[in-house]
């Protein structure tokens, strides 16, 4: 082997050198000029590429169970909030002066409290407070279908009371009330079928699938980090 003997070196060696691709081991935050700011999405983004695909995943998706209860949930909230309108209607023509010969005081502290328990109906539903939720009618779902059917059915009787003529008012009780009939009916073969032990179970292995997500997506972080 020659030894350098300090003189110039040949051009063909600077084109060699020059033309060396980069380790290939080499971790491609290391060979950039400035390493991205950690945490940021760059990082993220340049830690995920690092990762071999076996440690990447999406977060587990709701179960249809738990999509349909959610939807069964909103639709009651909407039934109930139309029994509100519906009751504050009333309200409202009894003290505008209209319809004062067919309502009276009592009939008005009746639709008052209608309004309290379509409140209560909502309350149930978004299970917010939670002190609401652990209730008779929060826990029992055969109870809450029958009072809210009887919310209904109390809009469709304080129709026939109100006495008011035929028009866009009085279809629009007409049509709450029956639905909330609907919903309470519902509830209630949801009650007799067992259905809220079914929710419950996938509200847990839901919550259970999340916190091992979260194992997982720590320990992928930390792997990460170390690469």
């Amino acid at each position: 082997m020659a030894e350098n003997t300090g003189g110039p070196t040949p051009s063909w060696a600077e084109d060699h050198e020059s033309d060396q691709a980069p380790n290939d081991d080499e971790p491609s935050w290391a060979r950039s000029e400035a390493s991205p700011e950690p945490g940021s999405d760059a990082a993220k983004t340049e830690r995920d590429l690092l990762l071999p695909k076996e440690f990447r995943e999406d977060p587990p998706d709701l179960p249809c169970s738990i999509l349909f209860f959610r939807g069964v949930s909103l639709i009651t909230v909407c039934c109930a909030l139309c029994l509100v309108a519906a009751q504050v209607t009333t309200l409202v023509d009894f003290f505008s002066g209209r319809h004062v010969s067919s309502l009276h005081i009592p009939q008005c502290v009746v639709r008052f409290y209608g309004v309290l328990l379509c409140f209560f109906a909502i309350s149930l539903e978004i299970e917010w407070p939670q002190v609401v939720a652990e209730t008779f009618f929060g826990t029992n779902w055969i109870f809450r279908g029958v009072l809210y059917a009887f919310l209904g059915v109390l809009a469709l009787e304080e129709l026939d009371e109100w006495n008011a003529p035929r028009g866009v008012g009085s279809d629009f009780i007409t049509v709450a009330g029956l639905l909330q009939v609907g919903v309470g009916v519902w509830y209630a073969g949801m009650g007799i079928a067992c259905m809220k032990s079914c929710r419950d179970r996938a509200r847990v292995r839901h919550a259970t699938a999340m916190a091992e997500y979260e194992v997982r997506e720590a320990y992928r972080q930390q792997i990460a980090i170390q690469v």
